[in-house]
């Protein structure tokens, strides 16, 4: 999924950047659609650098757990600072008629790149939580404690109306009584050997 999610940001970011020479060519320099060499090498280049950008912000770290929220932080913030370095690494010296149109060609640029690297993140994230919700995709998660309060927190979450993404492979008791949970799932061991249980 990792793999998948940067080869969509590859993608995204070539996007932009033509979408974005295309209007820069049009809109602020009135020339006609050509691609040029220096065009075709930014294209081939950039969208690694911004994959490079998104692998050192964190963004791919653990990606069955993110939700819509932090997803719209990454990419807000990643593409604020991305469009910041390309623009004043590669764009700053192109010519402008009014240096207005700096502002204009920067805001431009961040505003492609938030919204073409949002939607389809939304989207695959919305998916995964979904699926999480479902049931059908979990986070492997060992009970501490056999106890009645241990039994009425398993009850407790069973019984929401959405999966919160727990999928219990067993529980592991304190104090050698605390069995309450065998009827519910696989015992796993007392508390001392969890070093063992995890590596397990």
């Amino acid at each position: 999924k990792t793999i998948l999610f940067a080869l969509v940001d590859l993608f995204t970011a070539a996007l932009v950047w033509f979408l974005f020479y295309v209007y820069r060519l049009i809109t602020i320099e009135d020339a006609k659609l050509v691609f040029k060499g220096s065009f075709l090498l930014s294209l081939a280049v950039l969208p690694f650098v911004w994959v490079l950008l998104y692998g050192i912000q964190g963004t791919y770290l653990d990606i069955r757990r993110r939700y819509r929220l932090k997803t719209l932080k990454l990419t807000f913030y990643g593409a604020l600072i991305g469009s910041s370095i390309i623009f004043f690494g590669f764009l700053l010296n192109d010519f402008v008629s009014d240096y207005t149109q700096f502002y204009t060609l920067f805001l431009v640029y961040f505003a492609l790149h938030f919204g073409c690297t949002l939607i389809p993140r939304i989207i695959s994230t919305t998916i995964y939580v979904k699926k999480i919700h479902k049931g059908k995709i979990g986070f492997n998660t060992i009970i501490i404690g056999g106890s009645s309060k241990a039994l009425e927190i398993l009850e407790d979450i069973q019984n929401l109306k959405q999966n919160p993404g727990y999928k219990f492979i067993g529980y592991i008791n304190i104090n050698g009584s605390d069995l309450m949970l065998d009827d519910h799932m696989q015992y796993l061991g007392h508390i001392d050997n969890l070093d063992e249980i995890l590596q397990n």
